[in-house]
């Protein structure tokens, strides 16, 4: 697992400058009309590339990408499974062999919008009921980490949230917390993330420790 903290918005002429870029790539890049999802789009093809020609001497791997039935992305016939997430300034990336993979990133900070709205409408009684035992930003992280434990899970069936949130398994749990094939973190030396990965879907017996490198700052 990759974790990249990186200036919210990189310059063109910095992004063009991390790949040698395809065509259609750089036809992709300028419809983008935010520089932030540019700047996430382009630094997780670089980290992606880096690591695939590492494991699995794949030169090309942005080029090669192909979605599944639910927009999940995949290479055909490459044994290495990954998954991305970004959040502002944070750019996560997971990669696991042989098994699907599933992860997500979100700032901590303060809290943001009506979060408890959300647990009582897509989260479970159990799950709803812990979150509220704790006031103010105890009561928000709390909702967090049960957020992106659900969403990395999500991510690793393939189907995202063409699945309801309250079916998304979560441990009632604040990082750091792990359990077979899932893992829930506090991370980020600049700003403050939790961050949760999930490979526990399928079989395939039990899932080593997670191997975790926090590349330096991208500016």
């Amino acid at each position: 697992m990759l974790v990249l903290e990186h200036e919210g918005s990189l310059g063109d002429d910095r992004l063009l400058s991390l790949a040698d870029w395809s065509p259609e790539e750089r036809e992709r890049m300028a419809r983008f009309r935010h520089q932030g999802a540019k700047t996430s789009w382009c630094l997780s093809r670089r980290l992606l590339r880096d690591a695939l020609s590492d494991l699995e001497g794949i030169p090309d791997a942005n080029r090669r990408l192909e979605l599944g039935e639910y927009g999940k992305p995949f290479i055909r016939g490459c044994a290495i499974r990954f998954n991305w997430s970004h959040a502002n300034g944070c750019l996560a990336l997971a990669l696991a062999a042989d098994r699907e993979i599933g992860i997500d990133i979100e700032g901590a900070g303060h809290p943001r919008g009506d979060y408890l709205g959300i647990a009582r409408s897509l989260f479970g009684d159990q799950e709803r009921e812990w979150i509220e035992q704790e006031p103010g930003e105890a009561s928000w992280e709390r909702f967090l980490s049960l957020f992106v434990q659900k969403e990395a899970w999500l991510k690793a069936t393939g189907r995202g949230l063409s699945q309801p949130l309250v079916e998304a398994p979560a441990g009632l749990a604040l990082p750091p917390a792990q359990s077979t094939g899932r893992m829930l973190l506090e991370v980020g030396r600049r700003s403050r993330y939790f961050l949760a990965v999930d490979a526990s879907i399928g079989e395939g017996g039990e899932i080593g420790q997670f191997q975790i490198d926090n590349l330096p700052f991208v500016e």
